[in-house]
This record gives structure tokens, sequence and C-alpha cells, in this order.
């Protein structure tokens, strides 16, 4: 059989094994059900047959009978051609077009059917060869299939490895768990301790989170490249200082009290103002006097005396020195 690209298949032949591609990325394991391609595409059950057996003889698909629809190789690898291209373009209309959301997602699924491989390629180093994309879901790299192919269940990771988290195939109950605690697609994670039952202790986000064997089964994750993994060591090295040091909202800081700002988290708005009164990372500042009631609170950075709410003083971390 003659080998297919992206720009073999029509855009409609596209979108069944992008659909399915997003079902995966749901949790959902393959062989996938054709009432559930036909409920995301919004079509008959008849249509998703017809289509899916047009696939199948092309050799992107395979069809099991009463079961459902799951990739061949080469229909993975046509898959992950259009999710780059989308998530590509996307990345590039919100960060340099400042397109919304909906308007970067609408013009990135015409465009995904239309980019070649050297356009994507260029546009990838324009970005910066990013990961992920603005969902937080992998950008394939087709020089690396691992990149976006399932890779292996957490629980065989070896203490001290990084892994980023490719696809849960987790339960919706058991996945509400894991995105409570921090868990998700494209997160990064390091395995701190394995039991003998399988289970696994991992560093997530600044916190340790035991797993039991069961739920490491349904986590998926590929070990971060050896490029990556000197950039998260020293990520988390700055992380552990900065745990080590006292580092506490302005609101908790006491008269006279004074350290650096480490992390400014206002939102909006505010957050402008905040920044144009010189509440930037790095500046130093001391608190002058706490109101009565413990608000408002007077402080002095730059040399200027500056009054802030408790409220929005809780946005504002501080290393104490």
């Amino acid at each position: 059989m003659v080998s297919l690209k992206y720009a073999d298949l029509s855009e409609s032949e596209q979108m069944y094994l992008v659909t399915m591609a997003q079902l995966e990325e749901k949790g959902l394991c393959g062989p996938f059900p054709l009432s559930d391609v036909a409920e995301v595409l919004g079509v008959l059950p008849v249509s998703v047959n017809q289509m899916v057996r047009k696939l199948a003889d092309m050799g992107l698909v395979e069809y099991l009978p009463y079961k459902g629809v799951d990739f061949t190789s080469e229909g993975r690898n046509i898959v992950r051609q259009v999710l780059r291209n989308r998530r590509l373009w996307e990345l590039f209309l919100v960060k340099h077009l400042y397109m919304t959301m909906e308007e970067a997602d609408a013009q990135a699924c015409r465009m995904e059917h239309i980019t070649t491989d050297h356009v994507a390629d260029r546009l990838a180093v324009f970005l910066g060869n990013p990961s992920k994309g603005l969902h937080g879901n992998p950008i394939p790299h087709l020089e690396n299939e691992s990149s976006y192919k399932i890779c292996f269940p957490l629980y065989e990771l070896e203490v001290g490895d990084q892994a980023m988290v490719i696809q849960l195939k987790s339960d919706q109950a058991t996945q509400s768990f894991l995105n409570q605690e921090g868990i998700q697609t494209g997160c990064e994670l390091v395995c701190l301790a394995k039991s003998s039952q399988g289970g696994a202790l991992i560093l997530i986000n600044e916190n340790k989170i035991h797993l039991s064997k069961d739920i490491c089964e349904t986590v998926f994750v590929e070990k971060i490249g050896a490029e990556n993994q000197q950039n998260f060591k020293e990520k988390s090295k700055q992380k552990e200082k900065s745990m080590q040091s006292e580092v506490i909202p302005l609101s908790k800081m006491k008269v006279g009290q004074q350290g650096k700002i480490v992390e400014n988290n206002t939102q909006g708005s505010a957050r402008q103002r905040f920044l144009a009164m010189g509440l930037v990372k790095g500046e130093n500042v001391r608190v002058e006097r706490i109101a009565p009631l413990g608000d408002p609170i007077d402080f002095v950075v730059k040399n200027y005396h500056l009054s802030l709410r408790k409220q929005e003083a809780e946005n504002i971390l501080v290393e104490l020195s």
C-alpha cells in the first residue's frame, strides 16, 4: 500500500482521525465505539460506519466489529501531523496576533489542513519549539513518536526519574482526583519513591503525592529527555531553595519585618497597577504600620510609602530577610 500523508486526505477524513485522537487524550482507550465518534462529530452512526470502513481500506484505522475503531501506526502518524499544525497555529494566533482562544481554535482548525511540513517546521522554530499547546496538550514532534504516542504507566518509572504526563486512562472519579492534585496532561513530575505493592510517591508542583498501583496504571508518562532534565533539575533546586527560605504573603508580615518580593500573583488590571507601584520580583519591601483591624497595611518599597488592603497584599509573596 502506498504511504499516505495528511495532505492526501480530505478535510473530513482528517477530522475523523483528529476526533479519535481527542477521545484518546480525554482518557478513553481504543478501540473507540463508533457511537462516541458520532456524538463528538454530531453525525449519524451510519455516516461514521461508512467513513471508518473507508479509512480502514486506506490502512489508517483498524475496524473491529462490535468493538469500535483504533489507529494503525500510519493513521497515528498522520493525526500527529494534523495536531501539530493545529496547536502551533493556536499558539501563534493567540500570542502574536492576540486572538481569543475561541477565534484561534476556529482559525487553526482551518489552517491545519493546508499547512506543509516545511511551514510547520518554520512556525515551530519561530515559536521556540514549544512542547505544549494552549490547552496543555502536547505538541507532537514528528521526529520523535513518543512525544504524542502513549509511552508507559507511571509505576514503571524508577526512583529519581523525571517525566511528563502524556495521557490519563482513568475513570471520571479518578481523573477528577488526579486533576485536583495537579496531575493532568502536559504536567511534569518526579518519582521520589516506590512501594513494594507498585505504588509511587511523586513530586509535582512542590507537593508530594502518594498514588496506589491501581492509579499509577492509569497515568501514562514519558521520561523527560536529557536536554530537558537539566532545566527540570534547576527548577526543582530553585523551588527547594524557596521552600527552605521563609516565604509568606505580604499580608502576613509584621511591623518592622522586611524581605524580597519573590512572586506577584495579582491578576488583571490590579497587576498592572501593582507593577507600576514597584511591587515587582526582586524588590525589597518593609512593613511600616498595620491598622488596628489589620487593614490597610503600610509599607515601603523603592523608598516610597505605599498602602494596600489586606486582601490585595495576600497576592504578594515575600522571602523574609
